[in-house]
């Protein structure tokens, strides 16, 4: 697993790896709270990427309530991007959720 070190945060570890963004698990410092970091990829198209991220960001703040979506704690810039900081919630992923059918979700 990949692991970063991003100032605020410790135990950075990589959960996974989409087309735009990367999620980590990570631990804030400020008040020992489990969080996911959702990052944007830094590789080209780059641009678009960070306009993704930041158009969930305005989706997220809509929903902010919403009893079936993590809690949005803030959003940081990390090496000049933007990234979310949520809830992390101690279920598996839908990808690792779901049972398989002939190799595939």
């Amino acid at each position: 697993m990949k692991n970063l070190e991003i100032a605020g945060f410790v135990e950075c570890e990589l959960l996974s790896s989409g087309h735009f963004c990367e999620l980590y698990s990570a631990i804030r410092t400020l008040d020992g709270c489990e969080v996911i970091l959702k990052i944007p990829k830094n590789s080209p198209p780059i641009k678009e990427k960070i306009a993704s991220l930041e158009h969930e960001w305005q989706i997220l703040l809509a929903l902010k309530d919403s009893p079936v979506l993590p809690k949005v704690y803030g959003k940081e810039t990390i090496d000049g991007s933007p990234a979310i900081v949520m809830e992390k919630i101690p279920y598996p992923s839908l990808k690792n959720g779901l049972p398989k059918k002939n190799g595939s979700i």
